[in-house]
């Protein structure tokens, strides 16, 4: 996933998704559709997390599945 941040406005892409959000502080949020092709349907997902100890730290939720992440920046 690539994310973009404008000031307080965030966007991010991943596979053709894109989704869109805001930070504020350290903390940011993302919504979008997401198609998973392995169930065959696209689906709300909402993400959000913060920024803690040098990665991205959080919680989202595509349908009614819950999920944790961490993500490092790639350089």
């Amino acid at each position: 996933m690539t994310m973009t941040q404008d000031g307080d406005k965030l966007s991010a892409k991943n596979d053709g998704t894109d989704l869109s959000g805001s930070v504020t502080g350290d903390t940011f949020e993302l919504t979008g559709k997401l198609h998973a092709s392995e169930a065959g349907y696209t689906s709300d997902l909402e993400i959000s997390g913060k920024v803690a100890d040098g990665a991205l730290k959080g919680e989202a939720t595509w349908d009614a599945y819950p999920m944790t992440f961490t993500a490092k920046r790639t350089e």
